[in-house]
């Protein structure tokens, strides 16, 4: 007569390797959610590239202004803290200005860490893109020169300086 060996079997780790499959999954979904999940405020750095040049800046920029911005009210009309300025523009660098006075929308100061600070009475080139027939600031950072003794100055963060023919056709110099 024969002995049959009963053999345990032998545990399969297919269970096991779903369970760590199923994980990941769950771990590789929330890192991908929750950058959805958390409310953004519109034009924080997030929103706004970062150009290094200015073919770069020039190329997503569709109006380029010299003037002065005479009033500016906070608003939250469109979800975020937005400024809406108006701006009487003395010189046209880029672009068409079909009405006066221009009426530009940025972040509102403080509401982010790039947000421009812009100055009521104070002079500024502004480089601006149209968006649904809107004017904004092409970056928080990169948007806006100030306006010094003839001389466009850009804000600390921003290394691209205008090109002579841009400071030319604005009345300023280098």
């Amino acid at each position: 007569m024969t002995v049959l060996e009963l053999r345990r079997p032998r545990p399969s780790l297919r269970p096991l390797l779903a369970l760590a499959a199923g994980g990941a999954l769950v771990v590789a979904g929330v890192v991908v959610a929750q950058p959805l999940l958390r409310p953004t405020v519109a034009g924080s750095s997030a929103d706004y590239p970062f150009y290094g040049s200015w073919a770069e800046l020039d190329a997503h920029t569709d109006v380029v202004v010299r003037g002065t911005l005479t009033s500016a009210q906070a608003t939250d009309v469109h979800g975020y803290p937005e400024t809406v300025g108006t701006f009487a523009a003395t010189h046209v660098a880029k672009g068409e200005v079909t009405r006066a006075p221009l009426q530009v929308a940025y972040v509102t100061p403080g509401a982010s860490p790039e947000a421009a600070d812009l100055v009521v009475g104070r002079e500024y080139v502004l480089l601006l893109d149209e968006i649904d027939g809107r004017l904004v600031l092409v970056s928080d950072t990169q948007g806006d020169y100030a306006v010094d003794d003839g001389r466009a100055v850009p804000d600390e963060a921003n290394p691209v300086a205008l090109p002579a023919p841009v400071l030319a056709a604005l009345g300023l110099t280098a």
